[in-house]
C-alpha cells in the first residue's frame, strides 16, 4: 500500500490539471494578416540556442515572401 501511495501521489496534480483541459473556450481566428508589413529583419527574443549558436549575441532572423506568397526564413 505504501508503494502504491508513493507512486500515485505525484500523479494527482497532473490528473487534476488535465481533467479541466476541455473546459476552455474555443480559440477564435483572427482577421487577415498584412504579411508584407511583417517581412524583414527581426530580433529573436526567447531563443534556446543550439551548440553552434551559443556564442552568438543579438540574434536576428530575416523573413521574406517568395513568388508564391510563402514566407521564407
Amino acid at each position: 500500500m505504501r508503494l502504491l501511495t508513493a507512486w500515485l501521489l505525484p500523479l494527482l496534480p497532473t490528473v487534476a490539471v488535465t481533467g479541466r483541459a476541455g473546459a476552455a473556450a474555443p480559440v477564435e481566428p483572427t482577421g487577415p494578416i498584412d504579411l508584407p508589413r511583417h517581412m524583414g529583419r527581426w530580433h529573436v527574443a526567447g531563443v534556446i540556442p543550439t551548440r553552434r549558436e551559443r556564442s552568438n549575441h543579438d540574434p536576428m532572423k530575416t523573413y521574406r515572401l517568395d513568388r508564391d506568397g510563402n514566407v521564407c526564413a
